[in-house]
């Protein structure tokens, strides 16, 4: 027999545990019997509608389909920070100054560089990521000048 509150849950495992743990086994397995259904019953009503499409239509799904997942997995190969830069973007994260490479970093420095790093290709992500402390700080440095120095 399920639980049928947190409440009841919890006063089971405290005073009956054996007979706690036999409930939750059954609700394991009514879920599991319960969602192998809903996944049976929802394969025979695709079955039906794809039966229903000329084969052309299922055509253009499945080419539709297809392009999908490749999209899906271009997006899913993003860049992602590593080294300096992911220093410095954690920063703009967690909205407190560090020192990277015995140079400060602050908050406002560290908001531009992410708003770079969301802005540029993936070419240029590559680049930054593989940057030292040095080339970093000019990089920064170069941007405040194209920039203008940020008046506190």
């Amino acid at each position: 027999m399920p639980f049928k509150s947190e409440k009841q849950r919890k006063w089971m495992h405290a005073n009956e545990p054996e007979m706690a743990k036999k409930w939750e086994k059954e609700e394991e397995s009514v879920d599991e019997s319960t969602k192998s259904w809903n996944k049976s019953l929802e394969k025979i009503a695709k079955d039906k509608q794809l039966k229903s499409l000329s084969k052309k239509d299922r055509d253009t799904l499945m080419k539709i389909a297809k392009l999908m997942k490749k999209s899906n997995e271009s997006v899913n190969e993003a860049i992602e920070p590593q080294g300096n830069i992911k220093k410095v973007l954690d920063v703009n994260k967690t909205k407190t100054a560090k020192k990277i490479g015995g140079t400060l970093v602050d908050i406002t420095t560290a908001n531009m560089m992410s708003q770079v790093w969301d802005k540029v290709n993936d070419k240029s992500k590559e680049k930054m990521n593989k940057m030292n402390t040095r080339q970093l700080t000019n990089l920064i440095l170069k941007l405040w000048n194209a920039l203008g120095t940020p008046r506190v």
